[in-house]
């Protein structure tokens, strides 16, 4: 088998381990905080167009949590109510409902590690030091079940790397795109609790 082979392999391995490690960590308990915050934020998008901290009307417009988590929260809500059909609000906060909603975290959690991934791979320069340092990172930033997990923003490895790439290569025109990402890197994670 060669080399390239093994490292696919090897990559694959751990990315079905780390999903299924994640996937069993999802659970239903209540959320609660910010988290509550952006999926009433969610809600109130999903169903009334607005993006609002409130439980009834009127909605006023607020930008009191970041708006991509409420945007992609809106979505997997959207998502939800057309597959299995709508429910009152407070269903959203509790119980299976909210288990579905915490399953967008994977895809935060991916990204986390692949950034993380593409960061070790960088500075060390080797395939395997990226997967270990992946491995080692994503190990040190949960604790208990996946929705009391608390972890960095998914962008904050990939914008370490471009902030280095540019710097050791003058690469000073990309400050605009490493300012998008570094603006983007502000989005927690979200629905946990």
């Amino acid at each position: 088998m060669s080399a390239s082979w093994v490292r696919i392999l090897a990559a694959l391995l751990v990315c079905l381990a780390l999903g299924a490690l994640w996937a069993g960590r999802v659970t239903g308990r209540a959320i609660e905080k910010d988290a509550a915050q952006t999926v009433q934020m969610a809600l109130n998008l999903e169903r009334h167009g607005v993006i609002a901290l409130e439980e009834s009307p009127p909605f006023t417009p607020t930008d009191y949590r970041e708006p991509l988590p409420v945007l992609v929260c809106a979505l997997a809500i959207k998502v939800m109510d057309v597959a299995i059909g709508s429910a009152p609000p407070q269903e959203y906060f509790q119980g299976r409902r909210v288990q579905l909603l915490k399953y967008q975290n994977i895809l935060w959690l991916a990204l986390l590690s692949l950034g993380t991934f593409w960061a070790t791979r960088y500075f060390t320069g080797s395939f395997y030091a990226g997967l270990l340092g992946t491995l080692l990172f994503v190990r040190a930033s949960q604790t208990g079940r996946l929705d009391e997990a608390v972890v960095i923003s998914s962008l904050y490895p990939a914008v370490t790397v471009l902030l280095a790439r540019m710097f050791l290569k003058e690469h000073f025109t990309r400050w605009r795109f490493v300012g998008l990402l570094a603006a983007l890197a502000a989005v927690p994670m979200i629905a946990t609790g």
